[in-house]
């Protein structure tokens, strides 16, 4: 039987206490790994205890003390090491619901221990790929005993056929990301001098995900009466390629590369406007973080963009595939400094709906309802 305590939350109600042990390889990187601490940072004020497993305890600075966290010493294989690992973690915590987030090589293990204790565990699928592959038969299979619950970041995941039927069996919920941004990094927004030059940003891993490839070679194209610049921040396995195509391109000049920036609110709060040309995504994170800064964006017209969005004006979309079309909306852009203003208000409203604690209170309504009847 699980035993509960309750507390007093921001509102004045009564909250149940609910542990929760959040299984994540990482704390560190994507953007998974920073809902994980937003999730965690609100999770007393909405009602739940945390406690983290991982196997890289990088970016464990970022999560409060009182939150305890669980290493386990082996890499994310399927080995005995990494079982031995969970049943310590839930026999020291005790959790009454274990989420498990990625990747598969961790998910999956995490989900199978926590059947065995008789824990429900929520499968969290984040986009169609995990660890830069498709889930397995063998481990959708897993997922498909194991999970008690499913639920997604966006609808992408729900439209994909193979997880439509775990959504069904599962009775799969959508909660979508938080985005926090410090005030200090809320872009004012003034019409730059006709003089002045722009900046036009890239944030992300450099993975074939994230096709920069349109964007590098949209740069020739732009045309434009104002002089410009592209920033590219993050790092990756193309960062080798990438740096060939600006040879190629001959775009020495025009291209600065920073790599892996823990700053990235502070360089966005520099550019004009943000360019995410990805051929998939789950929830965008860098969007909606751009959105809250007040950063204008020109973004692939993937449903995931498109969900986020809306029927808003705060982002112009292109077809992922056209580096000409990319060129045409960054030279429009360019050519009317007053959309900004537009897009940036229409972004403004898209965040503030998407808090920290709005977020949290969603996933403990959800986790309550997976141990009702179990208390």
């Amino acid at each position: 039987m699980i035993q509960r305590r309750t507390r007093i939350g921001h509102d004045g109600f009564n909250l149940m206490s609910i542990r929760v042990l959040h299984c994540i390889h990482s704390l560190s990187g994507g953007g998974a790994e920073r809902q994980v601490q937003l999730l965690v940072a609100e999770s007393q004020h909405a009602g739940m205890e945390p406690a983290i497993f991982c196997v890289n305890d990088k970016g464990s600075e970022l999560i409060g003390r009182s939150v305890p966290i669980y290493k386990s010493t082996q890499s994310i294989k399927y080995n005995y090491s990494l079982f031995g690992s969970l049943h310590e973690a839930m026999r020291k915590f005790h959790p009454d619901v274990l989420h498990a987030w990625l990747p598969a090589s961790m998910t999956i293990p995490a989900m199978l221990v926590a059947f065995a204790h008789r824990v429900p565990s929520v499968f969290s699928y984040r986009n169609r790929m995990f660890f830069n592959r498709p889930l397995t038969v063998p481990e959708y299979l897993c997922a498909l005993m194991a999970a008690s619950r499913v639920v997604s970041n966006n609808p992408v995941g729900r439209s994909n056929l193979a997880y439509r039927a775990l959504y069904k069996l599962k009775r799969g919920v959508e909660i979508k990301n938080a985005v926090q941004v410090d005030a200090r990094f809320r872009k004012q927004r003034t019409d730059p001098s006709p003089d002045s030059a722009r900046t036009i940003l890239f944030a992300g891993r450099l993975t074939a995900q994230k096709n920069w490839r349109c964007l590098l070679r949209a740069i020739p194209l732009i045309e434009t009466q104002h002089s410009y610049r592209v920033t590219i921040c993050g790092d990756g396995e193309d960062a080798g390629e990438l740096r060939e195509l600006i040879d190629e391109l001959k775009l020495q000049d025009t291209v600065t590369l920073l790599g892996y920036r823990r700053d990235v609110y502070a360089i966005m709060q520099s550019a004009d406007v943000l360019v995410l040309p990805s051929w998939y995504e789950g929830m965008p994170n860098v969007l909606l973080e751009a959105l809250a800064i007040g950063i204008p964006s020109i973004v692939s017209g993937i449903p995931s963009h498109r969900d986020l969005i809306g029927d808003t004006r705060c982002a112009m979309t292109f077809n992922p595939n056209s580096p000409a079309e990319l060129a045409a909306r960054i030279s429009e852009f360019f050519a009317n400094p007053s959309c900004a203003t537009e897009m940036v208000r229409a972004g403004w409203n898209i965040a503030e709906a998407h808090t920290p604690l709005a977020m949290a209170g969603r996933y403990r309504d959800f986790y309550l309802d997976m141990t009702d009847g179990r208390s």
